[in-house]
């Protein structure tokens, strides 16, 4: 049972505390469960953890931006990754098949600042076409490694090799 909910958890499908109380869950695996799960941060965003990296999944970052959505997403960030065991981050971004000058601005200003004020040593970038490459380059924080993705999977990866190095 605890393999079929953890994989249910890593698939991103939703489980409630209660569910798995009623699935058997003890006190003591609760908390490794729970933090497979995500976590909404804001109505584009959502936050999970694995081996320690930090996961952010942005649904449609233009809009995200044009709502005022990325404040509140962006301060997550930096109270969750400054943990000093948090070395690295995924970060998958929707929405960036046509970026326009205002997103990579947005990029280039505001997550350079919040990568700084974090201290995370590696960012994994995940976006379809040349966006992860135009998004990794406009990160300037000095002393992180970013790196542009096409697939999770292999972002995921990268950041945990990097994590455990």
């Amino acid at each position: 049972m605890l393999t079929t909910i953890l994989k249910r958890a890593q698939e991103g499908l939703l489980l409630s505390v209660s569910f798995l109380r009623t699935c058997g869950i003890d006190s003591y695996a609760m908390p490794e469960i729970i933090n497979l799960m995500a976590t909404s941060v804001s109505e584009y965003v959502d936050y999970e953890e694995d081996d320690g990296v930090g996961i952010w999944k942005i649904e449609d970052l233009p809009a995200a931006i044009e709502a005022g959505d990325m404040e509140n997403a962006e301060q997550h960030y930096v109270e969750t990754a400054s943990d000093p065991e948090m070395e690295s981050v995924v970060v998958t971004i929707g929405g960036v098949e046509e970026m326009d000058s205002k997103v990579l601005d947005h990029v280039e200003d505001n997550w350079t600042d919040v990568a700084e004020q974090s201290d995370v040593d590696f960012t994994a970038y995940v976006a379809d076409g040349i966006a992860r490459l135009s998004i990794s380059q406009k990160n300037e924080a000095d002393n992180v490694l970013t790196k542009g993705f096409k697939e999770f999977e292999p972002a995921l990866e990268w950041a945990k090799e990097k994590q455990n190095s």
